[in-house]
């Protein structure tokens, strides 16, 4: 439900932002979100199982790298790096691109790769007639 809720403040918010109107009583269907809640609160947890499983937690040293990184590209990195770290919030969103970056590279890792020559018109998905 609070994944429904998401999607459809984002779709209001994107309608706003083409039409240039608020539509705050537009009349947006829970059902249509329903299927899409579903697949990413389902992948959600999969995901945190695999963190789980394979302690990929953001450590806190991944963390700081991520905003000294970031921190860089402006002109006093010392008072980015402080912006980040007052609030959690801030932080709970590089912790959330380090977890995904330690997924990534977990599965990467774990991946087997097997070349395999196909045709063309086979891997565009074309049916010869």
């Amino acid at each position: 439900e609070i994944e429904i809720d998401q999607l459809i403040q984002n779709a209001r918010h994107d309608m706003e932002q083409r039409s240039g109107k608020k539509l705050k009583d537009f009349p947006i269907q829970r059902e249509w979100f329903t299927d899409q809640a579903k697949r990413r609160v389902s992948l959600g947890l999969v995901l945190s199982e695999i963190v789980k499983a394979n302690e990929l937690h953001a450590k806190p040293e991944q963390i700081k790298t991520v905003v000294e990184e970031a921190a860089q590209s402006y002109e006093h990195p010392e008072e980015v790096v402080r912006w980040y770290y007052a609030q959690p919030q801030r932080l709970a969103e590089i912790e959330g691109v380090v977890i995904e970056d330690n997924v990534v590279e977990w599965a990467l890792s774990s991946a087997k790769v097997l070349d395999k020559p196909i045709a063309f018109d086979d891997l565009m998905g074309q049916q010869r007639a």
